[in-house]
């Protein structure tokens, strides 16, 4: 076993050797990888120093794992949220340990900066790792194929597509994406960080501000990510002119959150195919790193569920008292027996209760199938790491 020592680094000072790391285990050309390396690196708004994991073996870099720091949202709450991705290993190092070791310095440090919940977005071919080091695919992806043959909506072409307005931006994303559940909170790093990856797609993907050509007013923006859909801020009243304007641009299929309400209004108003993917096998992976404070975050949030039917949830060995929301450890029987990945995306609301299988509740509380709505956790893939 090969002495190996990991640690907290900046990986731009050594970008040709992380750059040749990177291409060794993911295939691309070095010169393309370096170039997508900087480009993270300057834009990302987590700091330098604070951004990288590195594995050394006598002072070469022979593993790296990418981190970062966000805000998650979980129903009406906002958690503190660590993330990875870009996991690599030198393929001589590969079998000593060095991806879970990097997996367990990650969680160390996210601990340290207080994170409750640890997501990464990551390759079906680290599946194994992932699960020994305790995460779990928690993402659900809700495809919309949109199909010429659907109910005619407005047929008047009224939309044309414009350069992003960042402030305006903004504002429409928090109106929108505040409430629906898995929607990262944006600041201005988190858009800096959003608007450079797209600028560096070589117009792959676009970031359209939308004006209403009746009146010349600036009506909302989308992200289109090749000829997907995957973000949109619109007043409701203009989605029956969206279809034939997608068409128009080649957008075939939409990829939003499942409740968005153009997801919604497509599902309801058009004839579309909906293709869904729960991503145990690549995509978002997840894991809490404090049960403690995720459970005291959503105390509150639990409390208005019940009303004055107070009592106890007992889950993940701890119990949360929904009179006045504290949490605390607990080695009574828990309320809802199932493994620990259902659990994690019973409480995110990944799924609705019924959509379970294997679940067991206790009968003595029957409120509780109603007590964990589907939210329909999903992060946009505009802000995949």
């Amino acid at each position: 076993m090969k002495q190996i020592c990991i640690q907290r680094g900046d990986a731009s000072l050594d970008i040709e050797k992380c750059a040749c790391l990177l291409s060794d285990c993911f295939g691309e050309g070095r010169l393309e990888i370096k170039n997508k390396f900087i480009n993270v690196i300057s834009n990302e708004p987590t700091p330098p120093q604070d951004s990288f994991l590195l594995a050394k073996h006598k002072g070469e870099i022979v593993g790296l794992l990418r981190m970062m720091s966000r805000k998650l949202v979980v129903g009406q709450t906002v958690i503190n949220c660590g993330g990875f991705s870009s996991v690599a290993v030198a393929p001589q190092f590969r079998g000593q340990f060095v991806a879970p070791r990097l997996l367990s310095a990650l969680d160390e440090y996210m601990k340290s900066q207080a994170a409750v919940i640890l997501l990464g977005h990551g390759r079906s071919t680290m599946d194994a790792c992932y699960v020994r080091s305790g995460f779990f695919g928690i993402n659900r992806y809700h495809d919309v194929e949109l199909l010429p043959d659907g109910l005619p909506d407005m047929s008047e072409e009224i939309f044309e597509f414009v350069k992003f307005l960042l402030e305006d931006g903004k504002d429409r994303y928090r109106s929108v994406y505040s409430a629906l559940s898995g929607s990262m909170i944006r600041g201005d790093g988190e858009w800096k960080f959003l608007l450079a990856k797209i600028a560096y797609s070589g117009g792959a993907d676009r970031i359209c501000g939308i004006v209403d050509k009746r009146n010349n007013s600036y009506v909302g923006y989308a992200i289109f990510f090749g000829p997907q859909l995957v973000e949109l801020a619109l007043d409701d009243k203009y989605y029956p002119y969206m279809p034939k304007a997608l068409a128009a641009l080649k957008i075939t299929r939409t990829s939003i959150h499942p409740h968005h309400p153009f997801h919604r209004y497509l599902r309801t108003k058009r004839t579309s195919i909906l293709r869904e993917r729960l991503a145990l096998t690549g995509g978002y992976v997840g894991k809490l790193l404090n049960v403690e404070s995720f459970l005291s975050s959503l105390a509150e949030d639990y409390k208005k569920r019940v009303g004055d039917s107070y009592g106890t949830l007992v889950i993940l060995g701890h119990e949360v008292s929904l009179e006045n929301g504290i949490v605390c450890t607990s080695d009574r029987a828990p309320d809802v027996n199932a493994g620990c990945d259902v659990l994690l995306r019973l409480m995110l609301g990944v799924h609705a209760p019924s959509d379970f299988w294997g679940v067991s509740w206790n009968e003595d509380k029957p409120w509780l199938k109603f007590f964990f709505p589907d939210r329909g956790f999903h992060t946009s893939k505009a802000d995949e790491f």
